[in-house]
């Protein structure tokens, strides 16, 4: 994106309460540090949340371009890299139909009928 001039942000998650130490700011780190396996492993997926989904959220709640469209009755476009594979399709599916009061979803990989192998060729390209 920086080659293209698009502007962009990274962001992570930020532990705050942590009951053993060290503090951690990866998945990876977190399994090492607690001991444990990803949620997934025991079917839940606490850790897209705690991982992907709350830091972005964070971000955008104190970005002036949000803050600015939900003042004025707008919402703020939400890509979500859904391919048309099919564990993909599967995640699609629970998430299909999700209103919010804050955000548009859109699925740009499923409008182009991108499967994994296609997102693939395209960066490799």
């Amino acid at each position: 994106m920086d080659d293209h001039g698009v502007p962009n942000e990274i962001v992570e998650y930020q532990p705050r309460f942590f009951k053993h130490w060290p503090p951690y700011t990866s998945l990876l780190d977190a399994c090492l540090t607690n001991g444990t396996l990803p949620s997934i492993a025991f079917g839940q997926h606490s850790c897209s949340a705690r991982h992907k989904i709350s830091p972005q959220d964070k971000w955008v709640k104190a970005w002036p371009a949000a803050q600015h469209a939900w003042a004025n009755g707008q919402k703020v476009v939400r890509l979500i890299g859904y391919d048309c594979s099919t564990r993909d399709n599967q995640r699609y599916a629970h998430r299909e139909g999700h209103i919010s009061d804050l955000y548009e979803y859109r699925y740009p990989l499923r409008d182009w009928g991108f499967t994994r192998e296609d997102c693939e060729r395209v960066i490799a390209e």
